[in-house]
């Protein structure tokens, strides 16, 4: 049986321990997310390593012992014009986490006869409610029930309101306002801090796919009111993001953008690292010197660059038996990658 190509450009196949490098870049998501509980923004090119960071930094933040994080993964095709259904999407993953800590029984068995966006949020709104409800009556000395408290709606709009009044009469229609899809959201962060998550951390890969209609005054004022409850959020999106949406930034404060590899040495890090996962699969394969000269120069340094040719020439290599990459083959994997012409001879 052929042994398996560690090397791909498939993201969501890559265990952490494939992914090299991005220290300082690590460092400085814990620095603003962890630290200064800020938002924050990675930019970078097409393949430059976002998603394989926020894979990292994720999986180094559910390893914290010292503070229990909610993590949240939101799909940004639902980051539309207004905030409405993004804020449903943000209200659903909240209130699963919310549903398994008070019933102990997993969110799926309310999924199940459900397919449409539109049917889970008619069905799904006064569930949410009931258990809010619910809550609030088990809870008999909920210090904050009877409270007064400001919340900041949409751009600029203030509520005030008992917390019990502030669930509207849409509960049983499942149609509910920006508003009041926010104010049940900070009720089920409440629940959630009761029940252990002390900071919520949301991520959104692949920004790129906002609508560039989007109000940005809106999401504007409901980030900082997130932010104020222990909420941040991490995205990522290419720099043509802010050609789309030129307003975007001020969602994200902090912005980093990320580069290639800036040295050689953690491309040969990243080679060395697969040629052992090679070995142990069965497979003995190796990059001499020269092979990774021309690998650098084609790459430049971008991960996915390194990934993709290298994966090419390693199924080369692996269905013809061969254990060394030499910059023949590099070259041949390049020609069938890039789609390279000939030049007609003079």
């Amino acid at each position: 049986m052929k042994p398996q190509n560690p090397f791909t450009i498939d993201t969501s196949r890559l265990q952490l321990g494939q992914i090299i490098d991005r220290t300082s870049e690590l460092q400085k998501l814990y620095n603003v997310v962890l630290s200064r509980q800020e938002n924050m923004l990675l930019t970078g090119q097409h393949g430059i390593g976002k998603t394989c960071l926020l894979k990292k930094f994720r999986s180094s933040v559910a390893g914290e012992k010292n503070e229990q994080f909610l993590l949240v993964e939101l799909e940004m095709l639902g980051m539309t014009a207004t905030p409405g259904e993004f804020l449903f999407d943000l209200l659903l993953k909240l209130f699963a986490v919310a549903y398994n800590c008070i019933t102990g029984k997993p969110f799926s068995t309310l999924l199940r006869s459900y397919s449409a966006h539109r049917d889970v949020s008619l069905a799904l709104t006064p569930v949410i409610g009931q258990l809010i409800d619910l809550y609030r009556a088990v809870k008999s000395k909920e210090s904050s029930s009877n409270l007064l408290d400001t919340h900041s709606l949409g751009a600029s709009v203030g509520l005030t309101a008992k917390k019990e009044e502030k669930i509207g009469a849409n509960w049983a229609t499942g149609e509910l306002s920006t508003g009041e899809q926010l104010l049940i959201a900070y009720e089920l962060l409440e629940i959630l801090a009761d029940k252990g998550f002390s900071r919520v951390i949301v991520f959104g890969d692949e920004a790129n796919h906002v609508s560039p209609d989007i109000e940005i005054d809106l999401y504007r004022s409901n980030f900082e009111a997130f932010s104020a409850r222990n909420l941040q959020f991490v995205f990522t999106g290419n720099p043509a993001l802010f050609d789309k949406i030129p307003h975007f930034h001020e969602l994200f404060p902090n912005a980093m953008e990320l580069t290639g590899f800036a040295d050689h040495k953690i491309m040969d890090e990243l080679l060395d690292t697969y040629c052992d996962i090679l070995k142990r699969n069965g497979a003995s394969i190796n990059f001499p010197p020269e092979t990774r000269d021309i690998l650098w120069k084609i790459s430049n340094g971008v991960p996915r660059e390194v990934q993709r040719v290298c994966q090419e020439a390693v199924d080369y290599a692996l269905v013809n038996s061969e254990h060394e990459i030499s910059p023949e083959v590099v070259l041949r994997s390049c020609v069938d990658i890039y789609s390279f012409v000939p030049r007609k001879p003079a």
